[in-house]
């Protein structure tokens, strides 16, 4: 992360494109692990976060916002409408 700060004064891309790619890597590097090792995503998180560091401490303000239920709503949801339009021919 901090070498990708430091490129960013001498990147020629715009810095939303950086960051762009940047969360594109980060959500590959997080899936190519899940899938590799067979691990439930929550382990992994346990393994890779401490009780007072900055991953936590991001991941708190995520539940606290209630990310995870809005995913979980937005799936339902999708799933119910491919379900509708599936039976409606």
């Amino acid at each position: 992360m901090r070498q990708v700060q430091g490129e960013d004064a001498t990147s020629p891309a715009p810095p939303s494109a950086r960051l762009r790619i940047l969360a594109a890597q980060t959500a590959l590097g997080a899936a190519k692990v899940v899938l590799d090792t067979g691990h439930h995503p929550a382990l992994l998180k346990d393994a890779v976060t401490t009780p007072a560091g900055c991953a936590i401490e991001g991941i708190l303000e995520l539940e606290e916002g209630k990310l995870r239920v809005t995913l979980i709503k937005a799936v339902v949801k999708a799933t119910q409408r491919a379900k509708e339009l599936a039976y409606a021919e």
